[in-house]
């Protein structure tokens, strides 16, 4: 399953943007100042405050490290790779109000792994399992229900 991946972020604005200016920044302690970058690019706005005070809590116990090693690979990457040799059923999800990564990146994935499947979230953002996480967990309780014998 993958939820809001990237197909390739080498010519991703918003993504080189975040990264020259705040990811490859970082330094510990985390500042809360980072986490207010998915304030407005990472959600679809219906996230109560309270609860993006909870996931910066919980964002910035990840060592600054971690977020640049991370994010460094997305921008290694080359697509397609060796997506094409991916054998195993796919579900791919994807927020249609993300502001980092559009549907052309989506369907390019999509069209790239054999068997896979898209479903696009209307209204949700990037971090679309914050926005409808009833949702997102119903869909892939429903695909692994479909494939588990496949497997």
């Amino acid at each position: 399953m993958l939820i809001a991946a990237p197909a390739d972020l080498r010519n991703n604005k918003v993504a080189q943007e975040g990264w020259e200016s705040t990811i490859s920044r970082l330094n510990d302690p985390i500042s809360p100042e980072f986490l207010k970058l998915f304030d407005g690019t990472a959600v679809s706005g219906s996230i109560t405050k309270d609860f993006l005070d909870t996931m910066a809590e919980e964002n910035m116990k990840v060592p600054a490290r971690v977020w640049k090693e991370s994010n460094l690979g997305f921008f290694e990457e080359e697509f397609p790779g060796e997506l094409n040799k991916i054998k195993a059923p796919t579900l791919i999800l994807w927020g249609d109000k993300d502001k980092v990564l559009d549907k052309k990146d989506q369907v390019s994935l999509s069209n790239a792994i054999p068997d896979s499947k898209l479903i696009v979230y209307e209204g949700a953002g990037h971090l679309l399992y914050w926005d409808e996480p009833s949702k997102v967990a119903s869909d892939m309780a429903a695909f692994v229900g479909s494939v588990s014998g496949e497997l």
